[in-house]
Protein backbone atom coordinates (compact mmCIF):
# COMPACT_ATOMS: atom_id res chain seq x y z
CA UNK A 1 0.00 0.00 0.00
CA UNK A 2 1.40 3.03 -1.09
CA UNK A 3 1.38 6.00 1.48
CA UNK A 4 0.60 9.77 -0.06
CA UNK A 5 1.60 12.66 2.21
CA UNK A 6 -0.69 15.43 2.48
CA UNK A 7 0.35 19.29 0.75
CA UNK A 8 -0.69 22.16 2.81
CA UNK A 9 -2.61 23.77 1.23
CA UNK A 10 -0.97 27.41 2.80
CA UNK A 11 2.73 26.17 1.64
CA UNK A 12 2.60 27.32 -2.05
CA UNK A 13 0.77 30.81 -1.07
CA UNK A 14 3.20 31.36 1.54
CA UNK A 15 6.42 30.96 -0.09
CA UNK A 16 7.36 34.65 -1.04
CA UNK A 17 6.27 35.76 2.48
CA UNK A 18 9.43 36.16 4.24
CA UNK A 19 10.93 37.99 0.97
CA UNK A 20 7.86 40.54 0.79
CA UNK A 21 8.18 41.00 4.51
CA UNK A 22 11.82 41.19 4.11
CA UNK A 23 11.02 44.30 1.89
CA UNK A 24 8.65 46.34 3.42
CA UNK A 25 10.66 45.75 7.13
CA UNK A 26 14.05 46.99 5.40
CA UNK A 27 13.74 50.62 4.31
CA UNK A 28 12.67 51.06 7.62
CA UNK A 29 15.40 49.58 9.39
CA UNK A 30 18.41 50.89 7.55
CA UNK A 31 16.37 54.22 8.09
CA UNK A 32 16.17 53.95 12.15
CA UNK A 33 19.95 52.54 11.85
CA UNK A 34 21.17 55.89 9.88
CA UNK A 35 19.69 57.94 11.53
CA UNK A 36 21.45 56.70 14.85
CA UNK A 37 24.21 57.16 13.34
CA UNK A 38 23.90 60.63 12.35
CA UNK A 39 22.89 61.45 15.22
CA UNK A 40 25.54 60.13 16.85
CA UNK A 41 28.02 62.05 15.15
CA UNK A 42 25.71 65.31 15.18
CA UNK A 43 25.61 64.90 19.27
CA UNK A 44 30.01 64.38 19.30
CA UNK A 45 30.12 67.42 17.13
CA UNK A 46 27.87 69.30 19.27
CA UNK A 47 29.72 68.05 22.72
CA UNK A 48 33.02 69.37 20.42
CA UNK A 49 31.69 72.63 19.86
CA UNK A 50 30.76 73.15 23.26
CA UNK A 51 34.26 72.15 24.51
CA UNK A 52 35.89 74.15 21.91
CA UNK A 53 34.27 77.24 23.56
CA UNK A 54 34.76 76.44 27.07
CA UNK A 55 38.58 76.45 26.35
CA UNK A 56 38.83 79.10 23.94
CA UNK A 57 37.00 81.51 26.74
CA UNK A 58 39.09 80.46 29.26
CA UNK A 59 42.30 81.00 27.27
CA UNK A 60 40.92 83.94 26.71
CA UNK A 61 40.06 85.17 30.20
CA UNK A 62 43.93 84.23 31.06
CA UNK A 63 45.63 85.74 28.75
CA UNK A 64 47.00 89.25 30.36
CA UNK A 65 47.03 91.22 27.01
CA UNK A 66 43.55 91.68 25.71
CA UNK A 67 45.68 92.59 21.84
CA UNK A 68 45.98 88.65 21.64
CA UNK A 69 42.90 87.33 22.84
CA UNK A 70 40.61 87.01 19.53
CA UNK A 71 43.74 85.28 18.19
CA UNK A 72 44.19 83.38 21.45
CA UNK A 73 40.68 82.45 21.53
CA UNK A 74 40.72 81.29 17.62
CA UNK A 75 43.54 79.19 17.53
CA UNK A 76 42.49 77.38 21.17
CA UNK A 77 39.20 76.54 19.84
CA UNK A 78 40.44 75.20 16.26
CA UNK A 79 43.03 72.92 18.48
CA UNK A 80 40.40 71.70 20.92
CA UNK A 81 37.78 70.71 17.86
CA UNK A 82 39.57 67.51 17.40
CA UNK A 83 37.57 65.66 14.66
CA UNK A 84 35.56 68.55 13.43
CA UNK A 85 36.86 70.01 9.92
CA UNK A 86 38.64 73.42 10.54
CA UNK A 87 37.04 74.70 7.48
CA UNK A 88 33.56 74.84 8.92
CA UNK A 89 34.38 76.25 12.13
CA UNK A 90 34.27 79.68 13.20
CA UNK A 91 34.97 81.75 16.90
CA UNK A 92 33.63 85.38 17.72
CA UNK A 93 35.17 86.92 20.81
CA UNK A 94 33.25 90.03 22.16
CA UNK A 95 33.72 92.87 23.68
CA UNK A 96 37.14 93.74 22.94
CA UNK A 97 37.19 97.03 22.04
CA UNK A 98 40.64 97.91 22.26
CA UNK A 99 44.02 96.82 22.55
CA UNK A 100 44.39 98.20 26.24
CA UNK A 101 44.25 95.97 29.47
CA UNK A 102 40.51 95.46 30.06
CA UNK A 103 40.24 95.38 34.37
CA UNK A 104 39.48 92.04 35.79
CA UNK A 105 35.73 91.03 36.02
CA UNK A 106 35.07 92.71 32.18
CA UNK A 107 33.20 89.40 31.15
CA UNK A 108 34.33 88.02 27.39
CA UNK A 109 32.10 86.37 25.40
CA UNK A 110 33.26 82.98 22.88
CA UNK A 111 31.22 81.84 20.26
CA UNK A 112 32.29 79.02 18.53
CA UNK A 113 30.23 78.12 15.24
CA UNK A 114 30.15 75.10 13.26
CA UNK A 115 28.55 73.69 9.93
CA UNK A 116 27.82 70.29 10.52
CA UNK A 117 27.72 68.16 6.70
CA UNK A 118 25.29 64.86 7.35
CA UNK A 119 26.33 61.70 5.80
CA UNK A 120 22.76 61.12 4.56
CA UNK A 121 21.89 64.40 2.81
CA UNK A 122 19.04 62.50 1.57
CA UNK A 123 17.24 61.46 4.76
CA UNK A 124 18.16 64.50 6.99
CA UNK A 125 19.28 67.50 4.94
CA UNK A 126 22.23 69.04 3.94
CA UNK A 127 23.73 70.65 6.68
CA UNK A 128 23.09 71.58 10.42
CA UNK A 129 24.61 74.89 12.03
CA UNK A 130 25.79 73.73 15.57
CA UNK A 131 26.70 77.29 17.56
CA UNK A 132 27.61 77.28 21.86
CA UNK A 133 28.34 80.61 23.39
CA UNK A 134 30.64 80.95 26.68
CA UNK A 135 30.98 83.76 29.19
CA UNK A 136 33.93 84.15 31.55
CA UNK A 137 35.24 87.69 33.39
CA UNK A 138 38.20 88.28 32.94
CA UNK A 139 40.77 87.47 36.27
Amino acid sequence: MKLHRRRSQATPRTRGQALVEFAIVLPVFLLVLFGLIEFGYMLYSQMTVSNAAREAARAAVVDPDACTIPQLADATARGAATGLTSNFISVSVSPIASCATAPQGTPVNVTVNYTYHTFFPLFFGATFHLSQSIQMALW
